[in-house]
């Protein structure tokens, strides 16, 4: 009898039922009274649930999807490996950073910079994505990291540090896993197209935060007020005042709704 060689099959519903227990998950910590919520909590609600997160994660488990089992497979573990390594290093990137030309300011980067790797990992042909895929995830994993590290509320608390891991490799395996079960034709050729939107997302995010702030004027100082002898009589208009005409019974009432 010929050898047949086993392969770990998943079942179908196994991306929806990943995506919905996360969703309840999510659901029960964020709702919670606000007098119950803890660091945890604030940090999904304020910070990992923003739509600067949610996209490129979404769209990296989308770049899972396209794979071969072996190869998506190798994406996650290279995206856990990129948490990971992100984590422990993160006081060395942070300072490395903060010491190129930019100074805090680079730090706002690493949102960006989870975009454009979310779009490299869509950018490329069928046939370059096993090779493309997995360095990317293991990046974005990094960068991931330090953005969880610089917005974590309590400063390196470790529920805040799991819950994020966990964010991260919850989102791609739900979105990846899912769209497994409806894999179109089409996904090949929008795969691209949605590569490049974000990436010029990420250009456009960088740019903005890299604008210097515009500072606002200094206060101009307070004009010495007229003698008592030539101030102006308050029921009567000043001379140069312009001529308003009179307002219409009812008029402005509408502005107050």
């Amino acid at each position: 009898m010929p050898n047949k060689t086993s392969q770990i099959r998943l079942p179908r519903w196994t991306g929806p039922a990943l995506a919905l227990i996360g969703v309840l998950v999510l659901a029960y910590l964020v709702l919670r009274p606000v007098g119950q919520r803890g660091n945890v909590s604030w940090w999904l609600a304020l910070e990992a649930l923003s739509y600067r997160r949610i996209l490129p994660l979404a769209a990296l488990g989308a770049a899972f999807a396209l794979l071969p089992r072996w190869a998506g497979a190798l994406s996650f573990l290279a995206l856990y490996a990129g948490l990971v390594l992100g984590y422990l290093s993160g006081e060395t990137l942070v300072t490395a950073l903060t010491s190129m030309p930019g100074d805090v300011r680079n730090l706002a980067l690493v949102g960006p910079l989870t975009f454009a790797l979310a779009g490299l990992a869509l950018l490329p042909p069928a046939f370059l994505r096993r090779f493309a895929i997995p360095p990317a995830a293991l990046l974005f994993g990094a960068a991931f990291a330090v953005f969880i590290r610089l917005t974590d509320p309590s400063h390196n608390e470790a529920a805040v540090t799991r819950a994020g891991i966990l964010f991260a490799l919850w989102l791609p395996s739900s979105v990846a896993l899912s769209l497994r079960i409806w894999r179109r034709k089409w996904f090949d050729i929008a795969a691209p197209i949605l590569g490049s939107w974000l990436i010029a997302i990420a250009l456009l995010y960088g740019g903005a935060t890299l604008l210097p702030q515009r500072r606002s004027p200094s206060p101009q100082p307070a004009q010495p007020s007229a003698p008592s002898s030539v101030r102006q009589d308050p029921s009567r208009p000043a001379a140069d005042a312009p001529m308003t005409p009179p307002r219409p019974p009812g008029a402005g009432l509408r502005n107050e709704f």
